[in-house]
């Protein structure tokens, strides 16, 4: 748990050391709050809806750019070989770095609550709606971070890295889309739109907390996890195979 929370520290250290996650931010953000004001000064409701409709779009970007270098860019360095020489296991490691990395994300997501804050005196926020949006958008952003580390594992290229990452995304996004679906067999449709991470966030953005929902982005985050815990293992197996000759 202490080399866990090393990782973090050190990622977060990393995040903010460096000038683009301000620009990333920022430029989130920008986004983010145009795609919500410019609807709701149209419609004047007092909701978030216009702020998580878009919001998977956003990540599908937003996030790759932060995940891509978590293992690609310590390969390209050549700072895995050191980071493989300390005494802390490969799953500390590939925890370590998704977690800071989801709460890197999931922060500047939070930043939008001051949306619903600063408007409350102008109408009536449904508080438990509202909770269960930033709770999807966690399970979410955690599901796309795992994606993300996944891709970073596979290359020491960021760009592949930022590419596969974004292409995981697209392909979980609109897998569930009727234009996908409308000409695939039954059972096969099905399975398609059960698939689909926006159907699942979608859910829980309406105030609908399924279990069904949180039990597939459990998995969808297992998997990837495992999947990049296999390929640090590979690199460790390299790197141990060099040792020996």
């Amino acid at each position: 748990m202490k080399n866990t929370l090393t990782i973090i520290k050190k990622e977060l250290r990393g995040y903010f050391n460096h000038p683009t996650a301000y620009i990333l931010m920022v430029v989130f953000l920008a986004i983010a709050y145009f795609f919500y004001f410019r609807p709701v000064l149209i419609s004047g409701e007092t909701t978030m809806r216009p702020l998580f409709d878009i919001l998977p779009w956003l990540l599908m970007f937003f996030v790759p750019t932060v995940t891509m270098n978590l293992l690609a860019k310590e390969k390209s360095d050549g700072t895995i070989e050191t980071l493989l020489t300390q005494p802390i296991k490969p799953s500390q490691i590939i925890f370590g770095k998704a977690l800071a990395a989801i709460i890197f994300v999931f922060g500047i997501v939070l930043i939008t609550l001051t949306i619903p804050l600063t408007l409350a005196r102008f109408g009536d926020f449904d508080w438990g709606l509202i909770f269960s949006q930033y709770l999807g958008s966690l399970f979410l952003i955690s599901a796309l971070v795992s994606i993300g580390i996944w891709a970073s594992s596979i290359t020491k290229n960021q760009i592949v890295a930022f590419i596969s990452s974004i292409a995981a995304n697209f392909f979980l996004i609109i897998v569930g889309f009727e234009m996908v679906t409308v000409s695939l067999p039954y059972p096969i449709n099905i399975v398609f739109k059960r698939l689909s991470i926006l159907g699942h966030f979608y859910n829980m953005a309406r105030g609908v907390l399924d279990l069904r929902d949180v039990i597939y982005f459990v998995c969808l985050v297992i998997i990837f996890i495992f999947l990049s815990y296999q390929a640090f293992l590979r690199i460790k197996g390299g790197r141990d195979r060099k040792s020996v000759v």
